[in-house]
């Protein structure tokens, strides 16, 4: 009985120590994918940071022309009269149909979450799209209220128009476009910081 006992006790021990073996090779995999998971991380935050830089090298600074934008009562209006002395700069969303539907829903959301940092008087969201009254509709959608301004227009002539994807950009009073940064959905992070430097930078917020 006692061999018994001893031939159980052994046979309970060698199962605890392949427990133990099994949840540390688990523990090392998991460790090995998270370490992996961080680095594509890194990767793809780097590659946003390099995307971002290069945009706004080429289009900082680049002039618009007084262009043609269309209300949501349809009414044609010219793009320097949305600009004003107690409102000399504007933070602008621009976005087209042509975009990912999900990099206009995160780039849109994010502005959102963050426009406490500009002002919402200060922040213009402008679309690229055939039908107005599809692109009124889909700002509704999108919960952007009255209190913002909506407009819709076709090409504005720089190069980040046709890259396809939202931008921000500061607009100001001579129509220069400064400050240019793409949203990307891989780093939220450096986006919300990018809008609460613009605050602070051109709207006073602190």
């Amino acid at each position: 009985m006692k061999k018994m006992w001893k031939i159980v006790a052994l046979l309970l021990l060698l199962f605890a120590s392949y427990l133990l073996f099994a949840l540390y090779q688990s523990n090392r995999r998991n460790s090995r994918l998270l370490e992996g998971v961080m680095k594509t991380s890194k990767s793809y935050e780097l590659d946003a940071l390099k995307t971002s830089r290069k945009i706004a090298v080429e289009n900082t600074g680049k002039q618009l022309a007084n262009l043609t934008l269309v209300n949501s009562n349809r009414d044609t209006i010219y793009l320097k009269s949305v600009l004003s002395d107690k409102r000399k700069k504007l933070f602008v969303c621009r976005f087209s149909e042509y975009n990912c539907s999900s990099c206009v829903n995160y780039s849109i959301k994010m502005l959102l979450k963050s426009a406490d940092f500009i002002g919402k008087e200060n922040i213009l969201f402008l679309g690229n799209f055939t039908d107005n009254r599809i692109f009124q509709r889909e700002m509704k959608l999108y919960g952007i209220d009255s209190s913002f301004m909506v407009l819709n227009t076709g090409d504005v002539q720089i190069l980040a128009d046709k890259l396809e994807i939202p931008y921000f950009f500061i607009l100001d009073g001579n129509l220069n476009v400064l400050s240019i940064s793409m949203p990307n959905k891989a780093t939220p992070k450096l986006d919300y910081s990018y809008i609460e430097l613009i605050g602070e930078r051109y709207f006073g917020y602190n």
